[in-house]
């Protein structure tokens, strides 16, 4: 039950990554259920604001002329921006021409590495045995299902893309 719960954290902390809500919009439902197990209370509130803070990057031991060439590299290239965190803190900031902070882009294959790191520190933490463990552990759906295929697949197959699975999300954004 452990390492399920771990695996659909991991997969909601993906799917939030990737929405399009601001924070401003997210709201927080806290449950407290008393020793008597008969009463329980529920209240919801807005969850905090966290913005990332700002400082010059010569202050985390950038060089600002070496940031301008970097710009002037990215600038012919299919990079449409790029941010430098350092320390915690934004130190740097480039936008090609009509974009900004708040442009959306495609994730395309980011979100692996995301995915990845997380199962790495499940494993590590014993919630997952390896990544070679078949996802029918984690889903009873697939395992109950007829299809033996699906019953083979396993995390290091998703992680890698080499499940068999064939899928695309080409219709979203042909659009």
């Amino acid at each position: 039950m452990k390492r399920a719960c771990i695996l659909i954290m991991a997969l909601a902390l993906i799917w939030s990554l990737t929405g399009c809500n601001s924070a401003a919009n997210t709201v927080a439902t806290v449950s407290t259920i008393s020793s008597d197990t008969s009463s329980s209370t529920e209240t919801t509130t807005a969850a905090p604001k966290w913005e990332w803070q700002h400082d010059l990057a010569e202050n985390h031991g950038l060089n600002n002329t070496e940031l301008e060439t970097l710009h002037e590299t990215l600038d012919p290239t299919q990079v449409f921006s790029s941010v430098i965190v350092k320390d915690g803190f934004i130190v740097d900031e480039f936008y090609k021409d009509g974009y900004d902070e708040t442009s959306i882009f495609t994730l395309q294959s980011c979100s692996k590495s995301i995915t990845s790191a997380l199962i790495g520190i499940a494993i590590h933490e014993g919630y997952i045995e390896s990544v070679d463990v078949p996802i029918s552990e984690y889903f009873p759906q697939i395992a109950a299902s007829d299809n033996e295929s699906l019953k083979q697949i396993t995390i290091w197959h998703l992680l890698t893309h080499t499940s068999g699975l064939s899928i695309s999300d080409d219709a979203i954004w042909d659009a």
